[in-house]
């Protein structure tokens, strides 16, 4: 049974979209001139082959959910792990390789034994992101350094890379029709995929960014926007009120975004609330769960959605945390209290995985029925914590849950 304490009820309302918003009032700033078609033109409906994990989220609906995978759903062991230098930023897998990043370097690793395949020193990574048979690698420079996007083959081999003129900023990287979107805080470009030119640059916040086909969806500054890629041109079409710039996940069903409505960040004052808010593809709001939470990470399967959050900050550190299941209605399917903190999950062939260990250096795996939220397994061991943002970071293909922690990518799988 869900805890009285967080039962969320979805409420049904009739809302309209905020406006429309055209483009046209976007000032050009360059390079919107007449070039050679592009050859390289990926399909908008493009998704991870099996096998594959194109970065943080899985793919461009950032749902988590790998529905290719079977990773372990009993106890796993060990199968390699790789010693890094820094915490891991991000984690891809693709084409039998293992790509993690972190501040200082790119390193890609076989698959099925963990050795290193190439080895790059890098500065200032954020992010990487695969796309079709090519590595996108996002690094937002740091202080008046300039931002950059590199793009790589597999195998290591630079294609090109773009150096942009805003530092510190560089998000996403999304990719289709012969184009590549960047987006930065208060700036997108459009880059030609053979070459990295930039053909278009506007002002316009793509803070968060899902996409299916041919149509984004950005958060940034309290809105939600429909884009249409047409070409070199992001088209602007309905904007949506959101109640504070949280995590964002696409569904057939529509739009699920987490936003937290009260100032409640400090330990023991206020009460904490965060809204998920559900929008239709026509951006009318389709209802909203109320949790109380302090803050949260979404996930969703094909029953729900699954928010994992924290729920209280204590005075000497430590926190409380929950994994919330829901289904699409707003009804609590499960709800599982954690200690510690807990990290985004991931969601693969029935299971729900997620690390909780934020605030010690004894770290946990735990494997969760989607169905019930009963532990299926946990596996612990003596990590590194961040000083910013989640412990870990994770993916899942083929057999396999990969972990990044502060040192090290892990592979773990099932039996001996």
């Amino acid at each position: 049974m869900p805890s009285m304490r967080r039962r969320a009820v979805l409420t049904s309302v009739a809302a309209v979209p905020v406006g429309l918003a055209g483009c046209s009032t976007a000032r050009e700033r360059a390079g919107d001139v007449l070039r050679d078609p592009p050859e390289r033109v990926v399909d908008p409906e493009w998704s991870p082959e099996p096998g594959t994990w194109a970065g943080r989220g899985y793919d461009a609906s950032n749902r988590g959910h790998n529905p290719h995978a079977s990773p372990p759903r009993e106890s796993p062991t060990v199968a390699w792990s790789y010693d890094l230098e820094d915490p891991t930023r991000s984690l891809v897998v693709a084409d039998g390789t293992v790509f993690a990043s972190t501040d200082a370097e790119v390193v890609a690793l076989d698959a099925a034994d963990g050795t290193v395949r190439w080895h790059d020193d890098v500065r200032d990574m954020r992010a990487l992101r695969y796309v079709d048979g090519r590595l996108y690698e996002l690094r937002p420079g740091s202080g008046a350094a300039v931002s950059e996007l590199r793009a790589r083959s597999p195998d290591g081999g630079e294609i090109w890379h773009t150096t942009l003129d805003e530092p510190g900023s560089l998000r996403f990287a999304h990719e289709q029709t012969g184009y590549v979107y960047v987006a930065g805080t208060g700036t997108y470009w459009t880059l030609h995929a053979d070459t990295g030119d930039v053909v278009r640059e506007r002002e316009s916040g793509l803070d968060l960014v899902v996409s299916d086909d041919e149509t984004l969806y950005a958060a940034h500054g309290g809105l939600l926007t429909e884009y249409e890629a047409t070409g070199r041109t992001l088209e602007e079409g309905w904007q949506a009120q959101l109640p504070r710039t949280g995590d964002l996940v696409l569904r057939d069903d529509g739009l699920y975004h987490a936003g937290r409505t009260a100032n409640t960040r400090g330990a023991g004052t206020g009460e904490p609330e965060l809204t998920v808010t559900r929008y239709d593809r026509d951006g009318a709001e389709a209802g909203t769960v109320t949790v109380p939470y302090f803050g949260t990470h979404l996930a969703s399967d094909d029953d729900g959605v699954v928010m994992a959050a924290t729920t209280r900050r204590h005075d000497d550190g430590l926190v409380d945390a929950s994994i919330v299941a829901t289904t699409a209605d707003g009804d609590v399917r499960w709800d599982a209290e954690l200690p510690e903190g807990v990290t985004r999950p991931v969601v693969a062939d029935g299971v729900v995985y997620a690390c909780t260990g934020e605030l010690a250096p004894r770290m946990t795996v735990l494997a969760l029925d989607a169905e019930t939220g009963d532990r299926r397994w946990e596996w612990s061991w003596d990590g590194e914590r961040r000083e910013h943002g989640d412990v870990v970071e994770m993916a899942t293909a083929g057999e396999t849950l990969y972990v990044g922690d502060g040192s090290r990518v892990i592979a773990l799988r099932e039996g001996g």
